[in-house]
């Protein structure tokens, strides 16, 4: 039997990286779409973090950045109403670089 939480299956996808960057993927489901509650980032240097899941799978639907002078290494981000990814579109968390040590994690649940 499968696991379902109250709002759909849920989903954790994690990827670390070197210094070209590192995304986290969730495998589009045909009929439904990915909801992401939660991204968590690092990286040694300053970084963009995107997540994609619009139509064609490559619309930003949310960015932000980490500052490491500012913020230090790494940076978490939860959302209240979930970021909503395109029906049948896979997700992806992308940070887009580092010296040589970054990663993401990125939380949600389908439906």
């Amino acid at each position: 039997m499968e696991f379902k939480g109250p709002f759909g299956k849920p989903f954790q996808s994690y990827t670390a990286g070197t210094n070209s960057g590192a995304t986290a993927s969730v495998t589009a489901v045909t009929g439904q779409k990915h909801y992401v509650t939660d991204v968590t980032f690092w990286s040694d240097t300053d970084s963009i973090i995107s997540i994609l899941g619009g139509a064609a799978g490559e619309t930003v639907i949310w960015e932000g950045s980490l500052d490491v002078s500012a913020e230090g290494l790494s940076k978490s981000c939860s959302f209240t109403t979930p970021l909503v990814g395109a029906s049948g579109i896979k997700v992806e968390a992308k940070v887009t670089s580092s010296t040589s040590n970054c990663g993401v994690t990125t939380q949600g649940y389908t439906a």
